[in-house]
């Protein structure tokens, strides 16, 4: 037994080394050859019950020192006993299967001041267990190294260690390995690790390596190789402190095979050792780690290496579920947490993304609400747009820190999706295109989707994890076959009122285009609409326009309608700008539109507002019009006011003011007010080139027409002009309720032919004379049967014979007699109008030859005539009112004439009178005695 010291109290304890079934042979003297005295021993036997051999030649005080006192300092080179390593001259040690002590089974040996420091260091730094199998030799004094000097102290020790299924673990790399199989060699102190291989858990190692000294502060370069090695608690325990934030970060999991090498320069004694450097290179075979958000890359196939506290990830393949992801790049260790720089490639990746386009339009704050008020004009206003699809991508993510101090750049292709607009009930899918995804936005370079016969088109920038309402800039384009289903699901909720009520269907085109109104906290959502459809009927007015082109310029609460274009009709044109703005139903527009080649018709009057629409109908208005308007007014909520002011120029346009104007060509202008309440307001001028009234040409008129909001008459004022070669001045009022109307007409010089043209049949049959007088009617509408009214008028310059009633009367009273002058001076004419009749009250005619007195009625209906004239030459015509005198001109003088017939032949009797009745006689004196 070899006896070990308690290092503390230097007392002695149960020995570790016992040699038994030993045969030992010493030779101690001279030789012949050889005259100095030496020590030589061989030996044989089992230490601890490993066979042992040992030989070795040494000086002869060798045994004395063995036992000396040792020098207090463990782990020098000759600390652990009396002698050096030169008192050895050579030496060789081999034991077979030896058990390794250990810190807890032999204590003692392991902190024995006598251990020689290499053995010590090893066992604290390896803390191996198991068997071994030990060569040690200790080479001759004479033996010289590389550089031909004479090796000394543990450069003349040599050996092997041949590991027999111990365990171990290095403590600068504190992984344990088992079953552990190799050799260490000990060369010129130095130590070598050869192919020892070892296993942990399933995963298995080998290590090379050197030591380059025995002594505490030296350098080495040692090498792991492992396969199968898990990604678990284990492993990271074995990590540097520095390196496990980055495996924290990338929470690795499963199985790699590793290489690690380990590695440091030597040290002094006063220094110490310095750090050892780590670098790791594993092969992930099936592992998995975090990508953030919660989302993991599982079944990950690729090279990480740790070099310098940087991991280096090389082309790192798995799966976010189903979606491919490949990453290179790598993660550092900061003290600000990991800086990571990554690049990544993504294959089918699932994207869901929504973007909220508008917020309550009047900027009411829920805290100002009630609650029904919040559901309705805040929760219900909330236009989302959602997009479910799948896309490959590529980018890079880089940064330190928390998420918030990372940043990425991604190339985003999406392959397929479907897009949920504002209308929930319908999608758009064979969704296409590029999307450039930073840190806070995301860029749509192309998007393409389709829907039925339609396709849309997106391009701009949408804000990551943006709040409701935050202003977008987005270019969006829907085309197709149904705008009436388009435009709903693209326009944002604060403008789908005033975009319905533009009542757009049919094919056509828009374009949205989606921008902030202003910077930072005060920004709201604007956009610019361009818009093509094929029909529009616009709920402020319904006409039925087809063609339509349209710019509007959109922003909270107002709009801008840079330009607007339509056909209408055969040939109509209009066009529209102007601005306006809205609050809830509150609605404020002033506009300038200009129509062209319009025409009065049904459709048109339907679309005016109703008092319009009745006024119009009342007066029968038709015809062609330009509307040539510098203001359009609209203001109000659910009843609005209409405000007018501008020109209407008219064309072949016809109307019934109690009197049928027709062939107008003339112009109205001036301001129509319709009232919330319908009541119209107007003040307009009204002109007319050329036209016919009642059949009869006019020209050059001008007048007013005027009505004020709450009275009963629409008033045609100082209307006059020329009327068939004469002046005329009119005066026309009309309800627009009821149809009634008044008719005031003057007439100064008219011309009789054209007043009361020939036949068509008789073209020839010119009639002469000049017209003048009043005429006053009311009735209702076009209805004859409600015509009430009267006037006096005046014939002057006409001729007997150009006049069919004169001219049969004219021929009657001459038969047989001398031929009178067919020249008519005057002819006065009073009547009444009662529907289609006409009763002529009183007729005085005077000629030169013949003057005619009476009364009848005109039949307008069938145009026939019923008249009783009593005739006279006028030089005996003062004579009538002496009662003396009319029994002897009643015989040779008076002549009574009965007409009856058509107005264009009448039938005409003559017959003397020879007595006269006070019927005749009221006749005669015109009323008067």
């Amino acid at each position: 037994m070899i006896p070990l010291e308690d290092e503390h109290t230097q007392a002695t304890v149960e020995p570790f080394l016992q040699v038994t079934n030993a045969s030992v042979k010493v030779i101690y003297g001279r030789t012949k050859s050889d005259p100095t005295l030496r020590l030589e021993v061989s030996a044989a036997g089992q230490l601890n019950g490993a066979p042992l051999r040992l030989s070795f030649s040494a000086e002869p005080e060798l045994p004395a020192g063995l036992w000396a006192p040792p020098d207090g300092v463990k782990g020098s080179a000759s600390s652990a006993s009396g002698f050096g390593l030169d008192a050895v001259r050579a030496a060789d040690l081999f034991i077979a299967g030896l058990e390794l002590p250990t810190a807890q089974s032999h204590p003692a040996l392991l902190h024995s001041a006598r251990l020689p420091g290499a053995l010590a260091e090893a066992f604290e730094h390896y803390q191996p267990r198991g068997k071994i199998n030990l060569r040690l030799r200790i080479l001759p004094l004479e033996t010289r190294g590389a550089d031909s000097e004479p090796l000394s102290g543990v450069a003349r020790i040599t050996g092997e260690l041949e590991a027999l299924g111990a365990t171990c673990r290095y403590y600068e790399f504190p992984y344990e390995f088992e079953d552990a199989r190799g050799r260490v060699r000990f060369s010129q102190g130095r130590i070598l690790l050869e192919n020892l291989r070892g296993r942990h858990g399933f995963g298995r190692a080998c290590v090379n390596g050197e030591v380059f000294s025995s002594s505490s502060w030296t350098g080495f370069d040692l090498r792991f190789r492992g396969e199968n090695i898990a990604l678990n608690a284990d492993l990271y325990a074995a990590l540097p402190e520095r390196y496990r934030p980055l495996w924290q970060s990338a929470a690795l999991l499963g199985m790699s095979d590793v290489a690690v090498h380990i590695s440091r320069p030597d040290g002094t004694a006063q220094a110490g050792a310095p750090s050892a450097d780590i670098n790791v290179d594993a092969h992930l075979l099936d592992g998995s780690l975090t990508l953030g958000d919660g989302r993991r890359l599982s079944h990950a196939n690729g090279r990480l290496t740790i070099k310098g506290g940087t991991i280096h990830i090389h082309d790192l393949h798995g799966y976010d579920k189903e979606t491919s992801v490949r990453l290179s790049g790598r993660i550092r260790a900061t003290p600000d947490g990991p800086d990571t720089d990554l690049h990544v490639e993504v294959v089918d990746l699932p994207l869901e993304e929504q973007a909220t386009l508008s917020r309550d339009p009047l900027g009411v704050t829920p805290a100002d609400m009630t609650e029904p008020a919040k559901q309705s004009s805040i929760v219900n206003r909330q236009s989302s747009v959602r997009f479910e699809g799948r896309a490959d991508a590529w980018g890079r993510v880089h940064g330190t820190g928390t998420a918030a101090g990372r940043q990425q750049h991604f190339a985003v292709h999406i392959k397929d999706g479907e897009l949920h607009a504002l209308d929930p009930e319908r999608s758009w899918t064979e969704s296409a295109g590029w999307v450039i995804v930073r840190d806070d936005r995301q860029q749509i370079v192309s998007f393409t989707c389709c829907q039925d016969d339609a396709w849309f088109d997106a391009a701009g920038m949408v804000p990551n994890a943006a709040q409701p309402g935050t202003p977008l800039t987005l270019d969006l384009h829907a085309r197709g076959q149904a705008l009436e289903r388009l435009l709903p699901q693209f326009v944002p909720r604060d403008w789908a009122d005033l975009t319905e009520s533009l009542g757009l269907t049919g094919a056509g085109d828009v374009l949205v285009l989606l921008r902030p109104t202003a910077a930072g906290a005060a920004a709201g959502q604007g956009a610019d609409i361009h818009l093509r459809a094929d029909r529009m009927q616009a709920e402020p007015l319904p006409l039925g326009l087809r063609d339509v082109t349209a710019h509007v310029t959109l922003a909270p609460g107002n709009f801008e309608l840079r330009s607007a274009d339509a056909s209408w009709g055969t040939d109509g044109k209009i066009q529209a700008q102007g601005d306006g703005s809205w609050q809830t139903d509150e609605v404020e527009v002033d506009l300038s539109v200009t129509a062209r080649g319009m025409k009065f018709c049904p459709e048109f009057n339907e679309a005016l507002p109703d008092s319009v629409a009745r006024l119009i109908e009342t007066i029968a208005l038709q015809g062609e019009f330009d509307a040539l308007l510098d203001r359009v007014q609209i203001s109000g909520g659910a009843q609005r006011a209409w405000h007018f002011r501008g020109h209407l120029p008219l064309r072949a346009a016809a109307l019934h003011l109690g009197l049928e104007l027709t062939e107008l060509d003339g112009e109205l202008s001036g301001e129509c007010t319709i009232d919330p309440a319908g009541e119209v307001t107007l003040n307009t001028e009204f002109a007319i080139r050329r036209a016919k009234l009642a059949g009869r040409p006019i020209e050059h008129w001008t007048g007013q027409l005027l009505h004020a909001a709450g009275e009963r008459w629409v008033r045609l004022d100082d209307l006059g002009g020329r009327l068939c070669d004469g002046d005329a001045l009119c005066s026309v009022w009309i309800d627009p309720k009821t149809s009634e109307y008044e008719l005031s007409l003057t007439l100064k010089d008219v011309s009789v032919n054209e007043l009361f043209p020939p036949p068509n049949d008789r073209p020839e049959c010119k009639r002469h004379g000049r017209l003048s007088g009043t005429v006053y009617l009311r009735g209702r509408g076009g209805d004859a049967g409600t015509r009430r009214g009267g006037g006096d008028l005046r014939l002057s310059g006409a001729s007997f014979l150009h006049t069919p009633v004169l001219s049969s009367v004219s021929q009657a009273g001459t038969e047989g007699k001398r031929p009178i002058n067919d020249t008519v001076e005057r002819a006065d004419l009073r009547f009444l109008w009662e529907g289609a009749l006409i009763r002529l009250s009183r007729v005085d005619i005077q000629s030169r030859d013949l003057r005619l007195v009476g009364e009848g009625t005109w039949n307008l209906r069938d145009d026939t005539i019923r008249m009783t004239l009593v005739g006279a030459h006028p030089e005996h015509w003062p004579r009538l009112l002496l009662i003396s005198d009319l029994v002897e001109l009643a015989g040779q003088e008076l002549v009574q004439y009965h007409v009856e017939g058509p107005l264009d032949s009448p039938k005409v009797t003559a017959e003397p009178l020879y007595k006269l009745n006070e019927a005749i006689r009221a006749l005669l004196t015109g009323g008067q005695e």
